[in-house]
């Protein structure tokens, strides 16, 4: 499965980046939905063990596979990767220094309390300083389900990914355990 969505979320940026509409990774609109198709990319490709980067490797790929047909991704070729380098190169950044006040937080639990909990605002505080995935957040803690007023109470445009926090912590879903995989940190 993880392969699949690699393949499959670069493949889409790659067609995204090369289109004529010059979308790019941003924080807003179309450029956030590109943000987020290239590092779930990124993460699910560190999940099954690749720890260098790879997605411009990927895009190059694509290219060649398909800019006989379309031709906007080998015009656009040397766009396209230096993009997806600069996303993941800031991604990496985000992931270390998330991982770091991640760390931080639970530290502060004591250390006879078996479930670690974050809030809900102390996940939102990770993603939207930091960068750092609610997903990551919620495989390695318990995460309130105030995620998303947190992120309402903050962020005027809460519209934007509203539904996307509502997928990732379905009502009815309290919390969840501390992994073992210390290691990560």
């Amino acid at each position: 499965r993880a392969f699949r969505v690699v393949a499959d979320h670069l493949r889409t940026s790659t067609f995204i980046l090369g289109d004529d509409r010059g979308v790019s990774p941003s924080n807003t609109d179309q450029g956030y939905i590109l943000r987020r198709l290239i590092r779930r990319a990124i993460r699910e490709g560190r999940k099954i063990g690749i720890t260098t980067e790879f997605a411009s490797r990927v895009a190059r790929r694509v290219i060649e596979q398909w800019g006989e047909f379309y031709p906007g991704l080998t015009a656009n070729a040397e766009m396209i990767t230096g993009e997806l380098e600069r996303e993941e190169k800031q991604f990496a950044a985000a992931l270390e220094h998330g991982t770091k006040e991640f760390q931080k937080l639970i530290d502060r639990v004591p250390a006879h309390i078996a479930k670690k909990v974050i809030s809900g605002k102390n996940a939102f505080n990770l993603f939207e300083t930091y960068g750092f995935p609610i997903e990551m957040t919620k495989e390695l803690a318990a995460v309130a389900r105030d995620v998303q007023e947190a992120y309402e109470e903050e962020n005027p445009r809460a519209g934007i990914i509203a539904d996307y926090l509502d997928r990732l912590l379905p009502a009815g879903w309290d919390d969840m355990d501390l992994y073992s995989r210390r290691s990560f940190l």
